[in-house]
């Protein structure tokens, strides 16, 4: 059941952006946590662990992501991430539960029944929609990355594909003006701000010579990507990974770092994401989760 759940969050993060999955995933929780016999802690920890390990596997998980296959000069950026990242992906969603199962002391045993939560299915042209929407989403991007692989004409803003897509369907929804009126214009705008900021203190100079003190040797090989990850689980936690990524890409590019350097990339994207995990406030959809568990099932 544990182990289960961590694969369906985490799939449902890889290819729906995780603070998306943030916002549905605590009414799974919830059901888990039921499940398993009243043991919620264990069924909240779950969602916010494998939400942010399940977003590495493409560029859609997340925005750290698709910002470094926009911007990385990767070829065929889709294809890279899931041919490189999806198995280690799997086995980590996998572990994942098992800990998880292992520390919070979960018995396997039969699920007789479960209660339907709020969230059931309400509007099914809505919920086909979506899912139509999603599918549309994903196979452009695919596609998209052949093309470039094989050096046909591409869109190499990849960005623009599931915002098209999104905006195709949106009349089609049983209510689109409901639909607009839930954007959260108020963390928008707390992006935009922070990224900012952020780059009030790049342009400062302050955070290059930091990390110049560890890049001796630049980013070549194991040690390049030992640097990533030191750069990443330390200032993504005082910049936040969203802004840190943007920010680091840029260096990476001053130094010589080019598409060609895969690993390097990836790298950046994996580390950048899995520093969330290390604090609540580390990945915006640790705090989603907890919100969302807290304002609509009263659940601290």
């Amino acid at each position: 059941m544990v182990v289960g759940s961590s694969l369906v969050f985490g799939l449902m993060a890889a290819f729906f952006v995780n603070d998306t999955v943030a916002l549905l995933g605590p009414a799974i929780a919830v059901l888990v946590g039921k499940a398993i016999g009243d043991k919620y802690e264990a069924s909240f920890m779950l969602p916010c662990h494998a939400i942010t390990i399940g977003s590495v596997m493409t560029p859609l998980g997340n925005p750290q992501n698709m910002m470094t296959a926009v911007q990385s000069g990767i070829k065929s950026p889709f294809i890279s991430f899931l041919a490189k990242l999806a198995i280690p992906t799997l086995i980590s969603l996998t572990l994942l539960g098992l800990y998880i199962a292992k520390i919070y002391d979960v018995k396997r045993r039969p699920v007789a029944a479960v209660a339907v939560p709020p969230e059931a299915i309400v509007f099914r042209r809505d919920a086909y929609i979506a899912l139509l929407g999603g599918g549309v989403a994903v196979a452009p991007l695919f596609f998209n990355d052949v093309l470039a692989a094989l050096g046909l004409p591409h869109v190499s803003s990849r960005g623009l594909i599931p915002f098209i897509v999104a905006a195709a369907v949106w009349p089609f929804v049983t209510n689109p003006r409901d639909v607009a009126s839930r954007i959260d214009l108020g963390t928008i705008l707390f992006f935009i701000a922070m990224f900012v900021t952020m780059e009030g203190v790049w342009r400062s100079g302050l955070l290059q010579k930091v990390i110049a003190l560890a890049a001796v040797n630049g980013f070549n090989g194991f040690q390049g990507l030992l640097l990533i990850m030191g750069a990443s689980l330390g200032f993504s936690q005082i910049l936040r990974n969203v802004p840190f990524t943007k920010l680091f890409i840029q260096y990476m590019k001053e130094n010589g770092v080019i598409g060609l350097d895969e690993n390097l990339w990836l790298g950046l994207a994996t580390y950048s994401t899995l520093a969330g995990s290390l604090t609540i406030l580390g990945a915006a959809s640790n705090i989603i989760v907890l919100e969302v568990l807290e304002r609509k099932y009263r659940l601290t």
